[in-house]
């Protein structure tokens, strides 16, 4: 195979900087390296006896030497490379320099896959604590999947890749292992023999019309899962679908007893699906290079969410009715469903004027899809402008830029001059005041009634 000559990059000079070889977790980090996924406690017994027959290692690095082969057949040596650096170490390299680090490892006489997972699992840097984070994760995964006797419900291209877009994103740091391990114990809960039990939410939608959408053409066809919500908003979606992004639309809102007419999208894994999901997977495809844990640092940041909350599996209605949830529990839960208030809003009012607006190329799932982009458009400006600093969804500047970038594409600019609209799209002091009451108060009231108070200011700003 030929390569390609070029500078060493930063993730070449880690991967070959010196190592030693640690065993911490040393068979769940083979397995992350591998699949991305988590091994369970079966899997690494079965592997254990393999090393004490032999005394060795001989016989655990045979496996990974022919299922890597399996991989590199299937996708080459760089592009085997860059999953193994993806799945174990969070970083997406490029093609040429997975090249120039199959290169490297070449001239250092570590040609076989087994001595590259060696060599990654004794990393002492940054990507090695990487590793060992993700190992952790994974382990409380393989013990709680054994406390809830839901081994053998851990199957199917769903299951595995929701655990893998859960586990994805982790870092060294205590609040992604523990936004980590919250999302999979979340999953846990969600999985049965029938699949994986997820929620759609604004308020919980009922009779939402459910698709994994696997080319992404936002339209259910020959051979793409499709489901429905029950009554409480739920549905199920069966371990062997396959597919990266799930989709919601039409249904009723059961909180304001309206028809939802914007749509929510998710990737696909995720348990639950509301407007702050909408807005990572909107970031997904706008930037196809971008990992899960990118887009969900970029949406948390930007929306003022605690790095330790996983947007891909929190689901606020339940804390608030939750009866063992603390006080300052359900005011984080609040918190979040106040912010995907905000975001809905932004969303259905933007879209609705689109769509109408004479001229529009867009029909109303396409203005919802197209006012997300926009919304993300405005959140990587401000990423990039100003570092760490939340995005104002109630700011009139953001607002008018987020509703002519969104025109703009939807050939509909006329609108822009309808200034108006943005004061619908405004929260009126006096709500302010209002939920800001209901957060103080949560200690000594239930939960239905912040709930109802979200209730109104979702009502609010349909009408005004």
């Amino acid at each position: 195979m030929s390569t390609t000559k070029s500078t060493p990059s930063i993730a070449a000079t880690a991967l070959l900087s010196s190592a030693s070889y640690g065993n911490a977790d040393l068979f769940q980090k083979y397995y992350i390296l591998a699949t991305g996924a988590a091994a369970t406690n079966p899997g690494i017994a079965w592997l254990e006896t393999q090393v004490k027959a032999n005394n060795d290692l001989g016989e655990v690095n045979k496996v990974i030497d022919a299922y890597m082969a399996g991989v590199e057949k299937t996708l080459g040596r760089p592009g085997a490379l860059q999953m193994l650096i993806k799945n174990g170490l969070g970083v997406a390299v490029s093609a040429n320099d997975a090249q120039s680090i199959s290169a490297e490892l070449t001239a250092n006489k570590i040609s076989s896959w087994s001595q590259i997972f060696n060599l990654a699992v004794g990393l002492k840097n940054v990507l090695g604590e990487t590793l060992t984070a993700k190992a952790s994760v994974a382990t409380t995964f393989a013990n709680q999947l054994d406390v809830a006797k839901k081994v053998d419900a851990y199957a199917g291209e769903a299951v595995v890749n929701a655990v893998k877009t859960l586990l994805q994103g982790t870092t060294a740091t205590s609040s992604s292992i523990e936004a980590a391990k919250s999302g999979l114990i979340g999953l846990i809960e969600a999985l049965s023999g029938a699949g994986i039990k997820a929620a759609v939410i604004d308020g919980y939608i009922a009779g939402a019309s459910v698709l994994v959408d696997q080319n992404g053409d936002g339209k259910a066809n020959p051979g793409e899962w499709t489901g429905t919500t029950d009554a409480k908003g739920y549905y199920v979606l069966p371990s062997n679908v396959s597919g990266s992004k799930v989709t919601a639309s039409g249904g009723t809102d059961i909180l304001t007893k309206k028809a939802f007419t914007s749509v929510l999208t998710a990737p696909a894994g995720s348990t639950v699906m509301n407007p702050i999901t909408t807005l990572v997977q909107t970031v997904l495809e706008t930037n196809p290079n971008a990992l899960v844990s990118d887009a969900k640092t970029l949406v948390n940041t930007a929306l003022g969410i605690p790095a330790s909350v996983n947007v891909l599996s929190f689901d606020p209605l339940a804390v608030l009715a939750s009866s063992s949830a603390t006080a300052e529990q359900k005011t984080a839960a609040l918190g979040v469903q106040a912010t995907a208030v905000q975001v809905v809003n932004t969303m259905s009012q933007m879209a609705s004027v689109i769509a109408s607006s004479t001229g529009s190329s867009a029909d109303g799932s396409q203005a919802a899809a197209i006012v997300a982009k926009a919304i993300v458009a405005g959140i990587q400006q401000s990423a990039t402008s100003q570092p760490g600093k939340a995005f104002n969804l109630t700011q009139s500047d953001n607002l008018t830029a987020i509703l002519k970038t969104a025109a703009t594409e939807a050939k509909a600019t006329a609108i822009v001059a309808k200034q108006p609209i943005l004061l619908r799209l405004r929260w009126h002091p006096m709500w302010q005041l209002l939920m800001l009451q209901a957060l103080k108060a949560l200690q000594n009231l239930p939960w239905l009634l912040p709930m109802r108070l979200l209730h109104l200011l979702r009502l609010q700003n349909r009408v005004i």
